[in-house]
């Protein structure tokens, strides 16, 4: 027993070194794991404002983008009706419709003063136009003269 005491005696100092260091580990991991929960609480904090900026930010973003669907809404109904305004008798389905009625209920359609009648009232007149009778013609097969 003496012996086994002894022994104990000569390890004890191993031992308390080993302890010591233990016990100083634990106290690092406590300052460390102290040290985490005080960023994380800064991080959340952090987090959180940028959760509220988030949602600011959407919804600017949303108004921004309403307002622009509606001034495209505006541009596309203008041009729309610009557009209709602009079409002729040629592309129009009203007229189309009612020429193919026209036609249906009377057997003849008449296209912007070529009926019957039309072509006797005009008498074609011969000559240049005014136009052409200022402008000088040019001989291209003459040598030049110097």
């Amino acid at each position: 027993m003496l012996e086994a005491v002894g022994r104990a005696d000569a390890m004890s100092k191993e031992v308390d070194e080993a302890f010591a260091h233990r016990d100083f580990l634990k106290a690092e991991g406590d300052r460390f794991h102290n040290e985490f929960v005080e960023l994380r609480k800064k991080s959340d904090q952090t987090h959180e404002k940028i959760t509220e900026m988030m949602v600011n930010v959407n919804e600017i973003r949303d108004k921004l983008n309403m307002a622009r669907d509606e001034r495209k809404s505006w541009m596309v109904d203008h041009n729309a009706a610009v557009k209709s305004e602009m079409k002729t008798g040629a592309e129009s389905q009203d007229v189309a419709d009612a020429l193919l009625s026209s036609l249906q209920n009377q057997g003849s359609v008449t296209f912007g003063g070529t009926g019957k009648g039309d072509a006797q009232g005009i008498v074609k007149k011969g000559g240049k136009s005014a136009k052409k009778k200022s402008m000088r013609r040019i001989d291209m097969n003459a040598t030049r003269r110097r």
